[in-house]
C-alpha cells in the first residue's frame, strides 16, 4: 500500500507518542510530527482524535515539478508546473569588455522543500552559507548564499526542487559603480519595433533597491539615460522615465522591486450606537449602561489634507499639528481630514453633546498632507516617515483615509506599511479599504451584485487594520433615502444594488467598499464600520459641494461618506481597547489591539454581506462589523470577562521556529457565547511569510480550526492565507478548553497575540509542553 508524507499536529503528549510510533522516519517536534505511512493507518490515527494532513505521495511519486507563487496559490503540497529555467548570467547580464568579475559571487536560489521549514533542514541550509529571503510558495523559499551550489542543493532528501537565479557579484561596487553587470542602456530605444510607442511612454515609477552602496551610482546612471528622479530615499527612488526603460531595469540584479506609482487620493450620533458605544433607544436595547471608554489617556494621528484648528469639537483635541504639503498651513480647504478628525476626537460641544467622535477625550496629532495643488503632496516617499513623526509625538494609532486603486495588489506602499508595523510592533495603522466597489463587469460575484477584488494600496497589506464600509442606520438627511444608481450610475446598474438606498439597512454593506481578496488570497478588509451618510465635523474654510450634504441648522457639522468614514470609527475604537489595556495595566501590540477587535465583530446578514460565504470571514465584510460591546468587557455586559497573551515582549513566550507551540487553557461557563482570536505580525513581503495556527479543543475532545469554516474542501483546514484566525463557540458547554498556538512555517523568532472572551472562570493559564 503506498505512503505518504504527512503532519499528525498533536496538542498534548500522549498524542505526540502515539503519531512517534505510527510514522516511519519520523521528524518530530512540539507541533506536529512530519513522517511517513499508509491510507490505513491515516484512518486509524484520525479515528483516535488526531489531525492529519496529507503533504505528497512517497512511493511511486512522480517528479517534483515547479513551484507555484503566491500570486497564484495552490493547496499544500500541490504539484505545479515547471518554472521556466533561469537564464544563464552571459545572456542576461554580458560581462563589459575589460571588467574581471569579482571573486566572491552570490546566487539565490527558489528552493521547493518537502514540507514546512523544519529546524533541521534550515540549519542544514545555514551551514551551506545560505540566508532565507522569504517565503514564496507554501513550501518554496527564496535563499540567498555562495554561487553554484545547485547540484548540493539538488542531493538534499528534503529538497524537491531547485531554481537558481543569475549570478552576481556582491556587494556592489566592488568593479565599477555597478559591479560587473551591465545592461544595454543607451541606444536601444532605435531598436524598439515599429509602431510600439508604448514604449517610449513616460510614467512615474517607484524603484527599491536592494543596497544603498550602488545608490549614488545607480542615480547617476539613471539621468544619463534620460530618467528623472523627482525623490529619493534609503533605498528608494521615485523616476519619471520611458516604460522601455523601466522594463530593462526590471532584470537588473540590483533592483528589488520596481512598480508603477499610483497615486493616492483621498477615499455621529447614530454610528456611536452601531458600534455599540451608546445605547439604542427602547425597545432596542432594554438597558442604560453607556461603555466606560473614551479614549482618555491615548493618541491618535491621522493624515489626511488637513484641519480646522479652530472648531468648537477639535481645538482642545489637537496634541499637535504638522505642516507636510503646505509650509506651516495644516488648515482644510478640502474638508476631509477634519470629517475624518471628527468621527474620533470629535467632543460634541458644538452640538451640546449630540455629535460626538468615538473616544471623545483621546488627543490628536494631526499630519497635513494636501499641497498647493490640492493633491496629497506631503506623503513622503516612504511612508515609515509618516508613521515615524506621529509615532515620535507619542501616538500608537494612526489613521489614514487615502489609497490607490492598485486592483488587489500588493504594492511597495502595501510592503512599507507591514515594514514599519513590523519594527514598530505597538502602533496600530489603520487603513481605508477604498471606494472601488463596482457592480459591472463582474467576474467573481453575481450580477447585480459588488464584484471582488478591488481592494485599494496600501490596504493590501498585512499588519495594519483594514476598514470596509457598511451602511449606517440613517433614513433621514444626507443621501440617505437616494439609491446607489441615482449617484454612481456607472457602477450600479441592475438590481438589487441600483435600487438599494444608500443608507439604512445596517446589515447589509456600502455597495462601494472596496472588497478583497488580495491577489495572494488573502482577506480583505479586516472588518467593517458605518461609512455611508456620516454626520461629522465640517472645516469651515470647506466649499459645502465637498460633502455629501450639509446638516439641518448649523454649519459645523455635514454628511459625508466611504471607507475614508468608517475608518476613523474603528481607530476611534482602537483608542478605547488601548484605553481598555492600560487600566489592566498592560502596553499592548498591535497584534492585541487588532485581535481585540476583530474577536468581537458581529456578523452581517444582508445578503450583499454574505455572497461569498455565510461565515466569517468573507471578503465582503472581512470578519464583521465593529462591535464594543461584545469587544470589551462592560456594563451592558456584566457576564464578559477578558483573556490575553500578548507575547512581545515576552520572549519566553515567542515561537523560535516552525513545529514549536504553546497550550494554555482556560474554564468556562456555559450560557454565553465564547470567542477566541489569534493575531501576529507578519515580515514584510508579499504573501504570508510565517504561518501560525490556531486550535481550540472543548470539553468533549473536538478540535476546532482557526477560520476552519473558511473550507471549500467539504472538511475544516486551517488558514493558512492570514494572520487573524478565530474560533466561535455560540453556546458553548461548561468545562476546561484548550487553545494551541502553533508554528506551522516560521523563518525566524515570531510572537503573537492571543483573545478569549466569553463567561470565563479563569484567565488562559500555560500548560507544560512535552518533550519531544
Amino acid at each position: 500500500m503506498a505512503r505518504k508524507l504527512v503532519a499528525v499536529h498533536c496538542m498534548h503528549e500522549h498524542e505526540l507518542n502515539t503519531a512517534r510510533q505510527a510514522l516511519q522516519r519520523a521528524e518530530v517536534g512540539r507541533a506536529f510530527v512530519l513522517g511517513e505511512i499508509d491510507s490505513q493507518g491515516i484512518e486509524a490515527l484520525r479515528q483516535g482524535g488526531l489531525i492529519v494532513e496529507e503533504l505528497e505521495d512517497v512511493l511511486e511519486k512522480p517528479p517534483v515539478s515547479g513551484l507555484t507563487f503566491l500570486s497564484s496559490p495552490s493547496s499544500e503540497g500541490q504539484k505545479t508546473q515547471d518554472a521556466p529555467s533561469a537564464p544563464t548570467p552571459s545572456s542576461l547580464y554580458p560581462i563589459p569588455k575589460g571588467v574581471t568579475p569579482p571573486q566572491q559571487m552570490r546566487q539565490d536560489y527558489v528552493l521547493t522543500l518537502a514540507g514546512p521549514l523544519l529546524p533541521r533542514w534550515h540549519d542544514e541550509l545555514k551551514k551551506l552559507g545560505l540566508e532565507v529571503s522569504r517565503r514564496v510558495a507554501p513550501f518554496a523559499f527564496l535563499l540567498s548564499g555562495p554561487a553554484g551550489l545547485t547540484a548540493r542543493l539538488q542531493g538534499l532528501p528534503f529538497v524537491r526542487k531547485v531554481v537558481a537565479q543569475p549570478v552576481v557579484s556582491w556587494p556592489p561596487g566592488q568593479s565599477g559603480p555597478l559591479g560587473y553587470v551591465s545592461i544595454p542602456f543607451l541606444g536601444e530605444e532605435k531598436h524598439i519595433p515599429k509602431g510600439n510607442m508604448a514604449a517610449l511612454q513616460t510614467k512615474t515609477f517607484d524603484v527599491l533597491l536592494k543596497s544603498r552602496q550602488a545608490q549614488a551610482a545607480f542615480e547617476e546612471l539613471l539621468r544619463k539615460e534620460g530618467a528623472k528622479v523627482i525623490a529619493s530615499t534609503i533605498c528608494k527612488l521615485r523616476v519619471s522615465m520611458t516604460t522601455s526603460l523601466r522594463s530593462r531595469l526590471a532584470a537588473h540584479p540590483y533592483v528589488e522591486e520596481i512598480e508603477e506609482y499610483l497615486p493616492p487620493v483621498l477615499y455621529n450620533e447614530l454610528t456611536r450606537v452601531l458600534l455599540g458605544i451608546d445605547p439604542a433607544p427602547p425597545p432596542v436595547a432594554p438597558f442604560d449602561a453607556v461603555l466606560p471608554w473614551t479614549g482618555k489617556g491615548q493618541i491618535v494621528a491621522v493624515a489626511d489634507s488637513g484641519i480646522d484648528t479652530t472648531h468648537p469639537d477639535l481645538k482642545d483635541r489637537i496634541h499637535k499639528a504638522f505642516s507636510l504639503g503646505r509650509k506651516d498651513d495644516p488648515s482644510d480647504p478640502d474638508g476631509h481630514g477634519t470629517h475624518v478628525a471628527g468621527s474620533i476626537v470629535g467632543t460634541g460641544a458644538a452640538s451640546n453633546g449630540l455629535i460626538r467622535g468615538v473616544a471623545p477625550e483621546a488627543q490628536l496629532v494631526f499630519q497635513s498632507l494636501l499641497d498647493d495643488q490640492g493633491k496629497l503632496g506631503g506623503l513622503p516617499l516612504r511612508l515609515g516617515d509618516l508613521f515615524e513623526q506621529s509615532y515620535q509625538e507619542g501616538a500608537r494609532i494612526h489613521n489614514d483615509s487615502w489609497g490607490a486603486d492598485a486592483k488587489a495588489r500588493y504594492t511597495l506602499s502595501s510592503k512599507e506599511v507591514d515594514e514599519y508595523i513590523s519594527l514598530r510592533r505597538d502602533m496600530l495603522v489603520v487603513l481605508a479599504a477604498g471606494n472601488a466597489g463596482t457592480a459591472a463587469n463582474n467576474v467573481h460575484s453575481p450580477a447585480g451584485f459588488s464584484d471582488l477584488q478591488s481592494v485599494g494600496a496600501p490596504a493590501s497589506c498585512k499588519n495594519a487594520l483594514v476598514v470596509g464600509a457598511s451602511r449606517s442606520s440613517r433614513k433621514t438627511g444626507g443621501r440617505s433615502q437616494k439609491t446607489y444608481k441615482e449617484y454612481w450610475s456607472e457602477r450600479f446598474i441592475s438590481p438589487p444594488l441600483s435600487e438599494a438606498r444608500i443608507s439604512g439597512d445596517p446589515e447589509s454593506l456600502a455597495a462601494f467598499s472596496s472588497r478583497g481578496s488580495c491577489m495572494d488570497q488573502r482577506i480583505k478588509p479586516d472588518l467593517v464600520a458605518p461609512g455611508t451618510d456620516i454626520l461629522s465635523t465640517r472645516a469651515t474654510t470647506a466649499p459645502l459641494h465637498n460633502f455629501w450634504a450639509p446638516a439641518k441648522g448649523t454649519e459645523l457639522y455635514a454628511y459625508l461618506g466611504g471607507t475614508s468614514m468608517a475608518a476613523p470609527f474603528v481607530s476611534g475604537c482602537a483608542a478605547l481597547v488601548r484605553e481598555y489595556y492600560a487600566s489592566v495595566p498592560h502596553e499592548p501590540s498591535a497584534a492585541l489591539v487588532k485581535a481585540t477587535l476583530i474577536n468581537g465583530t458581529r456578523w452581517l446578514t444582508g445578503k450583499d454581506a454574505v455572497l461569498e460565504r455565510e461565515v466569517p470571514p468573507n471578503n465582503h465584510q472581512g470578519f464583521g462589523r465593529v462591535s464594543m460591546r461584545t469587544t470589551l468587557p462592560n456594563p451592558a455586559e456584566p457576564w464578559m470577562k477578558l483573556a490575553f497573551i500578548d507575547s512581545w515582549q515576552k520572549p519566553e513566550l515567542q515561537l523560535p521556529a516552525t513545529n514549536e507551540m504553546f497550550l494554555f487553557s482556560v474554564q468556562v461557563k456555559e450560557g454565553h457565547p465564547l470567542r477566541v482570536c489569534l493575531a501576529h505580525t507578519d515580515p514584510p513581503a508579499n504573501g504570508m511569510q510565517h504561518t501560525l495556527r490556531l486550535t481550540v479543543q472543548s470539553p468533549d475532545g473536538r478540535k476546532w480550526l482557526g477560520n476552519g469554516k473558511r473550507s471549500s474542501q467539504g472538511v475544516p483546514i486551517w488558514d493558512d492565507l492570514n494572520n487573524a484566525s478565530i474560533v466561535r463557540f455560540e453556546a458553548p458547554e461548561a468545562g476546561r478548553y484548550f487553545v494551541q498556538v502553533e508554528a506551522w512555517n516560521v523563518l525566524k523568532l515570531q510572537d503573537y497575540a492571543l483573545v478569549v472572551t466569553g463567561e470565563l472562570e479563569s484567565g488562559l493559564e500555560p500548560v507544560k509542553a512535552s518533550n519531544p
